[in-house]
């Protein structure tokens, strides 16, 4: 089900296009949105930056042919909004089905960010299950959504298989979930300590390869490094 709309009545479509294809359009203006998502075309339109001085042509002179260009402008600005909205409305309502991977992943981020839940987790498995490079950042979001519902075992099912099948970059954040879920909610302080030491290994292949300054990441896995070494030295006696 869509969210309620607010009751003052106005719509940020800006907003609600970023959300869902800033990965797609290198430019979100209404024009552009039009013509890659909607597929209009506009034809003998009055370019929007022209519109002031038009208006002031027609304030000297008021005769309606040198206002009218600009009204159908305004008018085809109006109609798009409209088209847009109920576009919009069509992704969120049937997320499921749409084809774009992108898009897909998005409109579930916006239905999981509104309260929509147990949407946002039919659309994520679904396109977790597809043979794109998606499924991962899909995978992800839901071991996320797991984590929070407290579905421990669930949520580190697909942490291991992103740190056994990922990247580096998966290996690094699937190994620090990892490692927080075996040492505060299993209580296994060498299983944790296991995920943080090739977490953190795979963090600093990272590290030397973007040759940035990460000194105060590098003391966090160190500490942990050090609190789950003390840990599991402790457990071992």
């Amino acid at each position: 089900m869509v969210p309620k709309l607010p009751a003052f009545g106005h719509f940020d479509l800006y907003h609600a296009a970023r959300r869902l294809w800033k990965d797609k359009l290198d430019s979100l203006r209404l024009a552009e949105v039009e013509k890659h998502i909607l597929q209009i075309e506009r034809d003998d339109d009055v370019p929007g930056f022209l519109a002031p001085m038009i208006y002031q042509e027609f304030l000297q002179t008021p005769h309606p042919d040198r206002i009218m260009p600009v009204l159908r402008h305004n008018e085809q600005d109006v109609l798009s909004l409209i088209a847009l909205y109920i576009h919009l409305s069509i992704q969120l309502l049937e997320a499921m089905r749409i084809s774009d991977p992108r898009e897909q992943l998005a409109a579930a981020r916006w239905l999981e960010a509104v309260g929509e839940t147990a949407a946002a987790r039919g659309v994520y498995e679904q396109a977790s299950s597809k043979e794109v490079k998606e499924a991962q950042a899909a995978k992800w979001q839901l071991s996320l959504l797991y984590r929070r519902e407290r579905r421990y075992e669930e949520a580190v099912a697909i942490w291991r298989d992103l740190f056994n099948h990922g990247s580096a970059s998966w290996k690094t954040k699937a190994g620090l979930e990892l490692a927080k879920a075996y040492e505060h909610h299993f209580r296994d302080a060498a299983e944790a300590h296991r995920y943080a030491a090739a977490a953190y290994e795979a963090w600093r292949s990272l590290a030397k390869a973007s040759r940035q300054g990460m000194e105060k990441e590098e003391q966090e896995w160190r500490k942990r490094l050090e609190r789950l070494t003390r840990k599991k030295n402790k457990l071992g006696k």
